[in-house]
């Protein structure tokens, strides 16, 4: 599925549990009630299957059980035992916390609530079970989203997109069908001990989706569409403390022996390190009406591409 670009949340769990597309809080991200109910079936299965990934299972049950909650405008058990009041005041603590500072403060609650010292035990039980979705998604973001797939785009960046303007003559659009997600960095040389240097944040996002050209239209249909291929990319890479004037800039580069991938690497000097991503191999657009741009303001540098397209001719 994921080949097809239409993997399904159980699909990014399990690719993330593997190592090859860690990004396990986005199977939960913009999955509706119906889809959230379906992976908590198939997080139960997949946990009776792999006990030796257990911890995992669990974290990702907790998360689909408090989304679940959410998508159904109920308030999850944590919630309804906290007086509205100081449910937000619960939560400003408990965010933003580690794992290791969430299971101490679980553990410190634990134990006033055995000596008897909590007077009110159903608001103990609230701040318990928000801890515990807490640890659940800050374990699943630690260990298995390293891909950066909870960014998202400032306030600033709503007009960013770019134009896209679809030239099939056909008419027949895929908008609806469009869809995008993070990029993993490729790892570069280790920066000589001594040097201070620290890694940009950055947001990537690779734009893909149905080519209806000619040759698509007389193969396939709605029903039995075409593979999805990859259109575009879009990178917003963030420095804010660049020392010097030259603004940062991006090259490209052979990925080994791989003539269908290349590496894109992004360089703007002290005090940032570099950082690079596998992308398709294929001709850009270089007009702005296609899509392209590439701009440093405000501390961020904007590079956004869409790759040619080429017709069928019979």
């Amino acid at each position: 599925r994921f080949g097809y670009g239409r993997p399904k949340p159980i699909d990014v769990l399990v690719k993330s549990l593997d190592g090859t597309r860690p990004r396990a809080l986005a199977a939960f991200r913009g999955a509706s009630l119906e889809d959230l109910r379906e992976l908590g079936r198939e997080i139960d299965q997949q946990a009776e299957i792999d006990r030796a990934n257990g911890p995992f299972w669990e974290a990702a049950k907790i998360m689909c059980d408090a989304e679940i909650a959410r998508a159904a405008g109920t308030a999850g058990h944590g919630e309804r035992l906290l007086h509205a009041a100081i449910l937000a005041d619960v939560r400003s603590v408990v965010e933003g916390k580690s794992v290791e500072e969430l299971e101490a403060m679980q553990e410190a609650v634990a134990a006033r609530m055995a000596a008897g010292e909590a007077m009110v035990v159903e608001h103990w039980q609230g701040v318990t079970e928000l801890i515990r979705v807490e640890k659940a998604k800050k374990y699943l973001e630690q260990n298995y989203s390293t891909c950066d797939d909870e960014a998202a785009p400032s306030s600033d960046d709503k007009n960013d997109e770019p134009e896209i303007t679809d030239d099939v003559d056909d008419g027949n659009a895929d908008a609806d069908e469009e869809g995008s997600e993070a990029l993993c960095p490729v790892a570069l040389p280790q920066t000589p001990p001594g040097t201070e240097q620290r890694k940009p944040k950055y947001i990537t996002r690779v734009r893909s989706g149905f080519e209806w050209n000619k040759y698509n239209r007389l193969h396939y249909d709605s029903d039995q569409p075409p593979p999805k291929i990859v259109k575009g990319y879009k990178f917003v890479v963030h420095y804010p403390d660049l020392a010097g004037t030259k603004p940062p800039e991006y090259t490209i580069h052979e990925d080994g022996e791989s003539g269908e991938t290349c590496i894109i690497r992004f360089h703007a000097g002290p005090p940032y390190e570099d950082v690079a991503f596998r992308i398709v191999n294929k001709e850009w657009e270089y007009s702005r009406k296609a899509g392209f741009r590439c701009t440093f303001e405000r501390g961020a540098l904007h590079l956004n591409f869409n790759f040619k397209r080429f017709f069928y001719k019979r």
